[in-house]
């Protein structure tokens, strides 16, 4: 018994090794970093000399993962642009004075609104009588042509020689001259009938986007009753819209 007791009392006097749980209650724990890209801490359970404080590897761990945070973030943070660049600025219809300058504002607004006259009487009246002041010139053209070939031929052929004579003979109008005046009221001509044909290409509005505009008219009276006409001459109202309504 006395051997047993004495054994048991160096038993308990020894030194004991810490265990995990002791270690970890006190703030001791093993730190293993696999490598250097290796952010997240491991803790061991094998108690080793190299041991550091979990509340001095913590910070550095959270440091080094919010620097990588931030470095992934930061480079897809989109750039602003400065205000130069993203100001827009659009015409408010309440705020343009009532009247021709409200009347367009609103027209412009929407495409389907964009409805207007295309005057294809006027066109025709025009081309009507630039046609016939051309065709008058042509007369005159003519005549002077067929009198110079029975009387003097060298005439039609040399524009030097005609206008020479025309010079010495004092003949008014003269070729040349005719000549200028059926040059400028082709060019004329020829602008407005083919502006005629390209209005002939648009097409009508639709009786919804009609009456919207007929609607405006009516209820916001941007103009004077005498001066609505236009919107009410539906047979010759077109539209600006391309395609189909």
């Amino acid at each position: 018994m006395t051997g047993n007791a004495s054994t048991d009392e160096k038993i308990r006097n020894l030194p004991t090794m810490p265990t995990d749980t002791d270690a970890t209650s006190r703030g001791d724990a093993i730190i293993e970093i696999r490598d250097d890209s290796d952010l997240v801490p491991r803790v061991s359970s094998q108690y080793t000399r190299s041991s550091v404080n979990v509340g001095s590897a913590q910070p550095q761990t959270n440091k080094k993962r919010s620097h990588v945070l931030q470095r992934i973030t930061g480079s897809f943070k989109p750039q602003s642009d400065p205000i130069d660049v993203t100001e827009t600025r659009t015409r408010d219809l309440e705020n343009t004075p009532n009247g021709f300058p409200r009347l367009a504002a609103f027209q412009s607004s929407d495409i389907n609104f964009s409805l207007y006259r295309s005057f294809r009487y006027l066109h025709s009246r025009v081309l009507l009588d630039l046609q016939d002041e051309i065709t008058s010139l042509e007369k005159q053209l003519d005549y002077m042509d067929e009198e110079d070939h029975e009387d003097d031929p060298a005439r039609l052929q040399s524009r030097y020689v005609d206008i020479d004579r025309a010079v010495r003979d004092g003949r008014s109008p003269n070729r040349p001259e005719i000549l200028r005046k059926i040059r400028a009221k082709l060019l004329d001509y020829d602008e407005i009938l083919i502006k005629a044909r390209q209005l002939e290409s648009f097409q009508k509005p639709s009786e919804r986007n009609y009456r919207s505009v007929r609607n405006y008219y009516h209820n916001n009276k941007p103009l004077m009753d005498s001066e609505t006409d236009s919107i009410r001459t539906k047979d010759d109202i077109v539209s600006l819209r391309n395609g189909r309504e």
